[in-house]
């Protein structure tokens, strides 16, 4: 976990759909932890911590994507198989760095969607 929880700790009412108490109880039994801290676990897991990426690393990526654009705008028509195959590579090698960079800035890739925006603010 990110922080210590509390009796201070924010507090959020949240509805359960029918049968979803009893699943979290039993998850919880076999964890050894109360239902709270099995709910807490469970959304640390979803929702990392934010860790913004360094300016360079963004303009990395950036260039990056920006490259990767235009690879794929390219008419492969007359093109050698050993060309294509390289602009292949290239396009692998960047979409490769791009993940790794924010993967381990900001979690996994379909959470970059939704938090890309508020780690560069």
């Amino acid at each position: 976990m990110s922080g210590s929880i509390n009796r201070d700790s924010d507090k959020f009412m949240l509805r359960l759909p029918d049968g979803m108490r009893e699943r979290i109880k039993i998850a919880a039994d076999a964890n050894n932890r109360s239902m709270n801290a099995e709910i807490v676990a469970t959304l640390e897991l979803q929702y990392p911590p934010i860790v913004p990426l360094e300016v360079n690393q963004w303009d990395l990526v950036q260039e990056s994507v920006q490259r990767i654009r235009e690879l794929k705008m390219i008419d492969f028509t007359g093109l050698s198989d050993s060309e294509i195959a390289d602009l292949k590579v290239e396009l692998d090698t960047l979409t490769m760095k791009v993940h790794d960079i924010i993967a381990a800035s900001v979690g996994t890739i379909p959470q970059v969607i939704t938090r890309a925006r508020l780690v560069k603010k």
